[in-house]
């Protein structure tokens, strides 16, 4: 039944009876019959349609998968297409560093190893003469809220409780504020401010197996071989 022309809103219009009664969304014996045909699987193929519409933005949100992970970011850093966990961040440290057995991990070719010749210092004394430099991509954050530095390590075969330590160069680069006390890092990225928090049980584990390994490579110092006033922080990634 249509309704009068003196009685019609305007307003609404009902694309199911073609009068302005009421509006499409508020038919009620139209949403139960969609139901029905919705649970009697005649509406599958628009359903299943719908699904794949929204599998496919899912997986073009998320970031690439990993090619491995080296058993180094308990919170971390992803280098390169690998994911390395049991990083220390040392804002004391003048170098950025990654241990050798990490590198052949990495399964980098030796070619892209830059020589150098400087001599490197931890604060327990120890010299250290780096194998190299090799220059990476380090991932902080979880997606989306990440942001990707470049990233020059200096490549040391020394006992290391770490497999890499985070120095001031890239903590600059990425702008990341350090609290020890909370034991996390902040940076800013393009999605907001993005966050690397510690695992405190593996920064437990990190100190013990540091204080038994001797002449571990703590904190690399380019700049001041014999002033320890800089050691490493707590904040063990």
């Amino acid at each position: 039944m249509w309704a009068p022309p003196h009685r019609r809103d305007e307003t609404k219009y009902c694309k199911f009876h073609r009068d302005h009664r009421h509006g499409t969304e508020d038919f009620q014996q139209l949403k139960e019959e969609i139901e029905r045909l919705i649970k009697r699987g005649q509406l599958s193929k628009f359903v299943k349609a719908d699904k794949e519409k929204g599998k496919e933005a899912e997986y073009r949100q998320q970031p690439p998968p990993r090619a491995g992970v080296i058993n180094v970011i308990v919170g971390g850093i992803a280098a390169g297409d690998f994911d390395v966990k049991r990083v220390l961040v040392d804002n004391g440290s003048a170098a950025d560093v990654m241990s050798w057995e990490v590198f052949l991990g990495l399964k980098i070719s030796h070619s892209k190893i830059k020589p150098v010749t400087t001599p490197v210092h931890g604060f327990r004394g120890a010299t250290v003469i780096p194998e190299g430099t090799i220059e990476l991509p380090v991932t902080l954050g979880s997606y989306p809220a990440s942001v990707v530095i470049m990233t020059s390590f200096l490549l040391v075969k020394a006992p290391m409780a770490y497999n890499a330590i985070y120095g001031r160069p890239l903590l600059n680069a990425a702008r990341a504020v350090v609290s020890t006390y909370h034991q996390v890092m902040k940076f800013p990225t393009s999605q907001g401010v993005g966050c690397v928090r510690s695992d405190q049980q593996a920064s437990r584990r990190c100190y013990v197996d540091s204080i038994s390994i001797k002449n571990t490579v703590m904190m690399l110092d380019l700049e001041r071989p014999n002033d320890e006033s800089n050691r490493w922080n707590l904040l063990k990634m």
